[in-house]
């Protein structure tokens, strides 16, 4: 058992009695835990969410409800609540994350890619980490070669973790050609650096990933629907 501080951000508060919560936070150097903190709800408001900051914790061995002692903001980040369209896709980043990642599994370049919203490119980011996501977990498609006839493609449908092209018969979750593209864009660091996401472009991935995301995990997502109603 450790007293330790660590950059992190807390993404969830569960009232656990009149002021205390379980805390639900992401951190750099020891990845997702759950921290109880007595004094949650207070008349000067709660915990702030989605903004990333110190985390002062107390780590106990033998249980995965850690001690909160305080959170110190990043003010660079104060973005992250006063951005509307940047809070709004935090919410399914989140959500996603709470369910994929592992107690305690730190994931060094998820960190980095949280931190990396700005009210130029949320439209970019959201997608980008959701297949990151899904890649660490060993949920996500090989996107390059069809598993039917073994040919790219460029456009298709994604079932049972594998990509089907559009010129063998397949079934399952439609992938339009702009979203296969993004996909195959992303370890192209020149190409994907370069690359511009329209609003309409961001409904289509946003709407793949999460009809992805559900169907792998077999959970419905409950930001989905907020965020494509909203974009």
């Amino acid at each position: 058992m450790s007293r330790l501080s660590t950059r992190g951000v807390i993404y969830r508060l569960i009232r656990y009695s009149d002021d205390s919560a379980i805390a639900k936070v992401y951190t750099e150097d020891l990845g997702k835990l759950k921290l109880f903190v007595p004094k949650a709800f207070t008349k000067k408001g709660g915990l702030p969410a989605f903004i990333p900051g110190v985390i002062d914790l107390y780590l106990k061995e033998n249980s995965d409800l850690n001690r909160y002692y305080g959170f110190e903001r990043d003010p660079a980040y104060y973005k992250y609540i006063s951005t509307h369209d940047i809070s709004l896709r935090l919410h399914l980043v989140f959500e996603v994350l709470d369910i994929i990642c592992q107690e305690r599994e730190k994931d060094v370049r998820l960190w980095k890619y949280l931190l990396r919203y700005t009210e130029e490119n949320y439209r970019k980011v959201t997608p980008y980490i959701l297949h990151h996501l899904l890649q660490e977990a060993g949920l996500f498609f090989d996107p390059y070669v069809c598993s039917s006839c073994g040919g790219e493609g460029e456009s298709g449908h994604v079932f049972d973790n594998e990509f089907i092209c559009s010129n063998c018969a397949g079934k399952g979750i439609y992938i339009k050609p702009a979203v296969l593209f993004y996909i195959r864009s992303i370890p192209k660091k020149e190409i994907f650096r370069n690359m511009k996401i329209t609003r309409e472009q961001e409904i289509e991935l946003i709407r793949f990933f999460c009809e992805y995301c559900q169907s792998a995990l077999e959970q419905k997502l409950k930001s989905c629907r907020t965020l494509l109603e909203l974009i």
